[in-house]
């Protein structure tokens, strides 16, 4: 004896012909009325595809077929053990340990949430409480995940096809990802959109995923060419005006605002010094500076050069005063007095307050004012340079002109090591767990550095 069915769709919108073992919708203007076999969720879905007026009558049919069900085959109360309820479990009621075949998708929610908001009166910042996230996140992350359930993983596997890509909040790129890979998958969801109505995605939708993949694809290609090792100022500079024009190419309403909000933060880059220092030594992009910003790259390269050459008398300065300290003295040979010169040497406090007080001699200042004013020429004859295209490499440019221009190398130097990404911090401490290990915890703070700046380095 089979079971009994309880669905009211095949007698309300279907007739099912034994001999041909097929099921005919009643609906008017159906277009695929034919359905294989008298299966009700098959029905069921196929009216819940095409029908949606007769799909909520269906609905509400179903929950009077089950309420009456639910009546019929109540024990009494006298036979069952009497338990304690409480407010919630008049609310609530759950049969299964999971909620996979709950009737839900995405659009449903948000409009429930929405409906919390505006109908009922709920504050916005319910959407954001701990118990509420509890509740809606492991729903919101089953549903979408159609394919990647065993049976249209193993369908996939078997048309040689890729599974599709789940989205990550904390995961650079995995929004984009993922509808890319569901454009990849479309021929397959399309074939099998009328079996699970989940699938089912109209024109007008493809189209906005399409328009949607092509406006993230230059912010994508972007990121991943900002990953790249030893990138300089000018190389992101380089990256983030390519950037720009490809989304200013495509011209949809996402790529129109991204290029707004990047040329918001490309106002705030070209307001820093030290980042237009660096663009002015780079002649790939020098040329897109304006006149006043190669005037505030020329003064914050001169106050660099300045600080330089301060630095260089300064250590040559201490390094005369050492040697006029360990010159035995020919007069005196009192043992004392060497025994307070050699405490005098050692005292490192004692030598930095010395060497900080000794003012630069003024030979000195008249050669760091001649220095200061010989650069300054060269920085500025620098601005009449000639462009190098884009992909060449602005390191191997300063090598080859190391000898030409020795000063402006100097400059290059410095400003080019400022690091313009993240990417080389995040290498140092993915290199620091293989230095810093539990046998290796005594290292001193010294030599840990020491260790992680050679390894850094020969990369």
């Amino acid at each position: 004896m089979g079971r009994k069915i309880t669905n009211p769709v095949l007698r309300m919108y279907f007739v099912y012909n034994v001999s041909t073992n097929t099921s005919t919708c009643t609906i008017l203007d159906c277009p695929h009325p034919v359905r294989s076999g008298c299966h009700a969720g098959n029905l069921e879905n196929h009216v819940k595809a095409f029908h949606q007026n007769e799909y909520k009558e269906l609905l509400k049919e179903k929950s009077k077929v089950s309420s009456s069900c639910h009546n019929e085959y109540e024990p009494s109360s006298s036979i069952v053990k009497k338990q304690k309820y409480g407010p919630l479990d008049k609310m609530i009621c759950v049969t299964k340990t999971t909620l996979t075949n709950v009737k839900l998708n995405k659009k449903n929610i948000i409009e429930a949430c929405v409906q919390l908001v505006t109908t009922n009166g709920r504050p916005f910042t319910l959407l954001n409480d701990t118990g509420f996230r509890m509740i809606m996140d492991p729903i919101m992350n089953s549903i979408g995940g159609v394919l990647r359930t065993q049976s249209y993983a193993a369908l996939l596997k078997k048309e040689n096809m890729n599974l599709c890509i789940l989205d990550i909040v904390t995961r650079w790129n995995s929004t984009y990802l993922m509808l890319l890979r569901l454009i990849e998958l479309k021929p397959f969801c399309t074939d099998h959109q009328l079996i699970n109505t989940d699938l089912f995605l109209n024109t007008r939708d493809w189209d906005r995923i399409d328009n949607l993949v092509k406006s993230l694809q230059p912010a994508f290609l972007c990121t991943k060419l900002l990953q790249k090792k030893d990138l300089t100022l000018g190389d992101f500079y380089g990256i983030w005006i390519q950037t720009q024009n490809k989304l200013n190419l495509i011209n949809t309403s996402i790529s129109k605002s991204v290029l707004h909000f990047m040329k918001i933060r490309q106002d705030k880059l070209l307001e820093n010094d030290v980042f237009i220092a660096t663009i002015y030594l780079d002649p790939r992009y020098l040329c897109l500076l304006n006149a006043a910003t190669k005037k505030k790259a020329v003064s914050h390269l001169l106050t660099t050069w300045s600080l330089k050459e301060s630095l260089s008398l300064t250590a040559i300065a201490i390094e005369n005063s050492n040697k006029e300290l360990v010159e035995p003295a020919a007069l005196d040979d009192d043992s004392n007095s060497l025994e307070k010169e050699t405490s005098v040497i050692t005292d490192d406090f004692e030598e930095f307050i010395r060497t900080t007080s000794q003012p630069i001699s003024t030979a000195n200042s008249i050669n760091l004012n001649n220095s200061i004013n010989d650069i300054k020429k060269k920085i500025e004859d620098f601005a009449n340079t000639d462009r190098v295209h884009y992909k060449e490499n602005v390191v191997q440019y300063w090598l080859a002109k190391k000898n030409e221009m020795p000063q402006l190398f100097e400059l290059a130097e410095i400003v080019m090591a400022v690091p313009a990404t993240q990417v080389s911090v995040e290498r140092s401490f993915s290199g620091l767990k293989f230095i810093l290990s539990d046998l290796r915890s005594s290292l001193s703070s010294q030599m840990l550095e020491n260790i992680l700046i050679i390894r850094g380095n020969s990369l």
